[in-house]
């Protein structure tokens, strides 16, 4: 299928009624199924009007998926619109796997997370040595603040329910609480 139209439907494939597959039982590299825009300013859009929980799916049954922005931003923004409207990104299945956040940006707030409403949550349920909850903030001038602007008691609490508590400062003088 081939056009020369200089307009913005040049090539319409459209079922009024039905859907529409494309297929490739390729197994070679190379053979893949390519959509490309090659215009600076010639987007590709994938929209669908379907109220489905997936609306818009994309499922590599063996391999990765990747997905990639260059000179620009990526944003990936699930808008609510009613309760249990969550965001999930997880790592499934049972094996040395991990999910990993990681930012090679240079300014203050790099990787940020960050709660409008409501609060936040980390937990770490592994009971094997080494399986821990670690922050560490490794440069020589880079510090590791836990501010609350609670106005209660127990606006700051750190609780080990059945273990110590070591505070260890690294400083001459004695430790101190």
């Amino acid at each position: 299928i081939e056009s020369s139209a200089n307009t913005a439907n040049a090539i319409l494939i459209e079922a009024t009624a039905g859907g529409i597959d494309i297929t490739s039982a390729s197994g070679t590299d190379g053979e893949d199924i390519d959509i490309t825009s090659t215009g600076a300013t010639g987007e590709i859009r994938i929209t669908t009007a379907s109220t489905t929980a997936d609306a818009v799916r994309i499922n590599a049954s063996a391999g990765g998926i990747d997905i990639d922005a260059n000179n620009s931003t990526l944003a990936i923004t699930n808008t609510a619109n009613g309760a249990a409207d969550d965001f999930t990104i997880a790592q499934a299945g049972s094996f040395n796997s991990s999910l990993v956040l990681s930012s090679a940006g240079t300014a203050a707030d790099a990787l940020t997370i960050t709660t409008t409403a409501g609060g936040l949550d980390i937990s770490v349920t592994g009971d094997l040595a080494g399986e821990d909850l670690d922050i560490t903030a490794a440069g020589a001038t880079t510090e590791i603040r836990v501010t609350g602007a609670s106005t209660v008691a127990d606006g700051i609490i750190i609780d080990s329910t059945v273990g110590g508590l070591i505070a260890d400062s690294g400083l001459a003088a004695a430790d101190a609480l």
